[in-house]
């Protein structure tokens, strides 16, 4: 959805209240997964800690690769890129959606 957002606004001036309603829903799924596994409390908050620490570390892993990339692009080159990486995002995202949906 942000892929397509990227490429045509969806939710023009409402990017906050959706990235807080992808947390919330995503932070939902992760506790209630959590909560199946019946861990103690010590493992749980390891595992929230150390998925937490991944996402971080994932971001900035990709900011440190796209970063270089937007300082060299010259201005009207930005939309360009911005499209193609918008355009390869919901390709890879649509291959996994129809993977899972298929089982494989």
């Amino acid at each position: 959805m942000t892929a397509i957002h990227a490429i045509r606004p969806i939710f023009a001036q409402r990017e906050t209240v959706v990235a807080l309603a992808f947390g919330l829903v995503h932070g939902l799924a992760f506790s209630q997964a959590l909560s199946s596994l019946q861990l103690e409390p010590l493992q749980t908050a390891l595992s929230i800690f150390g998925f937490n620490v991944g996402i971080e570390v994932m971001q900035i892993t990709i900011m440190t690769a796209a970063f270089p990339l937007l300082l060299l692009s010259k201005r009207e080159n930005y939309h360009t890129l911005r499209l193609t990486a918008a355009s390869l995002a919901v390709v890879i995202s649509s291959v996994w959606i129809i993977e899972r949906l298929a089982g494989v």
